[in-house]
């Protein structure tokens, strides 16, 4: 259909002339330095901005920004966040799991497992143990753990979210990675079951 073809292909281009911008815009957060000494930068309205320069310069399409320079806007969301704002703040949670997701993809599990695991503590405390966000981040540990290659930790953690999810559409992505740590293991009946179902 031509009419929905110019439409993808503007919409497209829109995308791609702001993504251009993103690049700068990390040289720019780049410029400020560590914010972790310098707490009078360190407010909620800097915390959603670079929260927004973050999410830019991760999308998929983004070809114009360096993963370390994503990784480096996260960390400087974290710190951030720490000075500005009580542990515990959603958005001190959503800073985290980003920060930890991009250690996670560069292959800085030393520093992502522990992140992921006060992650998750925090939101127990905060939001409880059935909590969606609570559970999301048991799938994000659990994932990051198997990544780093423990198995052993991975399994039970995701196996309680799976759980605790019970039969909800949620349930799909821890569902999913508890089959690939069950595949890692040679358990491939499990592992079936458990992909069947997340489908």
């Amino acid at each position: 259909d031509k009419t929905l073809n110019e439409w993808v292909n503007m919409e497209w281009d829109t995308t791609v002339r702001l993504t251009r911008h993103v690049s700068s815009t990390v040289a720019a957060v780049r410029q400020l330095g560590s914010l972790t000494g310098r707490p009078d930068l360190a407010t909620i309205d800097v915390c959603h901005a670079l929260e927004a320069i973050g999410d830019a310069s991760g999308l998929a399409f983004t070809q114009f920004v360096p993963t370390e320079d994503t990784l480096f806007v996260y960390k400087q969301l974290y710190d951030a966040c720490n000075l500005a704002l009580k542990p515990g703040h959603q958005l001190c949670l959503v800073a985290m799991g980003s920060y930890s997701l991009w250690l996670e993809k560069l292959g800085r599990y030393d520093v992502a497992v522990p992140l992921a695991k006060t992650r998750l503590d925090l939101y127990i405390k905060s939001l409880g143990l059935k909590h969606p966000d609570t559970l999301s981040a048991m799938n994000d540990l659990g994932k990051c753990l198997k990544m780093s290659g423990d198995q052993f930790s991975a399994e039970p953690i995701l196996r309680q979210a799976v759980i605790l999810r019970g039969d909800s559409s949620s349930a799909a992505a821890p569902m999913i990675n508890l089959a690939m740590v069950l595949v890692d293991k040679g358990e491939f009946a499990e592992a079936k079951g458990l992909l069947e179902a997340a489908l």
